[in-house]
């Protein structure tokens, strides 16, 4: 029998049922038994941050995953969270994730968001996304992020080339598109509130698409990923995850074309995912096909719309 993926020291803290581990579709992260969850954690800070959040909202119309406390009261031990198991459909109803997008941003709005440390990790991968949001919304990828690039390098990842190099060239693209893009509500839509204001700024939560699942019941929330920004940032986001996973066309960015905004954040949001795919790990040859298709169909979508 081959060893199981979660230590059982882990399965012991969190009080997970007897029984072997069976991989959850769509992840390499995420292995599940009876009705427990168990997920490797790349930030015990942002995982913490889920597990508070989803204990303390209630919504009207969404149900919502609670995350389990280990035996010393910790939601994230070494390296490994726990969850109630939520069944139901992945990447569906594109519309409502995204209509859903701006009601979880106002109702995590009061939730304290965690702040990006500086320090001699500063590249790991967990803050790759913070380097890409910023390079995505107000810079330009293959200047901001090429200090990432080399400490992946340093650290024995594969060479700049192929995949990685094909997003970023395509990165930078965007971000020069979202530069000629005149959209009126732009200071607005596409500005990073002050971390002072931590408490009373907007919140966008970032992994829509990932984060809710469909069930007879209605929509429920899994997990919560936020940044603080407005919440079409998040919804843009999640236009662009169904665009790469195939679950939606370009015809959903058109039915969300009237939204103030909604243009330049979709193409920040492509510069975004392209940049993350660009500087993390784990990303590979396969995962970049869905972003090429999807950068395709963000270009042509945003030129139409701005006669480009």
């Amino acid at each position: 029998m081959s060893p199981q993926p979660v230590p059982e020291q882990i399965r012991r803290v969190f009080g997970v049922p007897e029984g072997d581990f069976v991989p959850e579709p769509g992840t390499a992260a995420r292995w599940r038994v009876g009705d427990v969850v168990c997920s490797r954690v790349a930030d015990a800070t942002v995982a913490t941050l889920s597990a508070r959040a989803r204990e303390k909202l209630t919504l009207d119309g969404v149900g919502v995953a609670r995350a389990m406390r280990g035996t010393d009261g910790r939601y994230v031990v070494g390296g490994w969270r726990a969850d109630r198991y939520a069944r139901g459909e992945l990447l569906a109803r594109p519309d409502e994730i995204i209509a859903l997008g701006d009601y979880l941003g106002r109702a995590l709005a009061g939730v304290i968001l965690p702040r990006r440390r500086s320090s001699d990790a500063l590249w790991r991968p967990a803050a790759v996304f913070d380097h890409a949001m910023e390079a995505a919304w107000s810079g330009e990828p293959s200047r901001d992020l090429d200090s990432g690039l080399q400490f992946h390098m340093e650290q024995g990842g594969e060479r700049f080339e192929g995949h990685r190099a094909e997003a970023l060239i395509a990165a930078t693209g965007m971000a020069r598109l979202r530069d000629s893009i005149d959209d009126a509500g732009r200071a607005e839509s596409s500005r990073q509130p002050s971390p002072s204001r931590a408490v009373d700024a907007p919140v966008a939560h970032i992994d829509l698409a990932h984060s809710l699942r469909f069930t007879e019941d209605g929509p429920l929330l899994v997990d919560v990923v936020t940044a603080p920004a407005d919440p079409i940032r998040g919804q843009a986001i999640a236009a662009v995850d169904l665009l790469s996973a195939k679950a939606a066309g370009e015809d959903l960015l058109w039915r969300w074309a009237l939204v103030p905004g909604w243009s330049k954040n979709v193409v920040c949001a492509m510069a975004y995912r392209l940049s993350v795919h660009a500087l993390h790990p784990d990303s590979s040859q396969p995962a970049f096909a869905g972003l090429r298709s999807a950068t395709e169909i963000v270009d042509r979508f945003a030129r139409s719309a701005h006669n480009l």
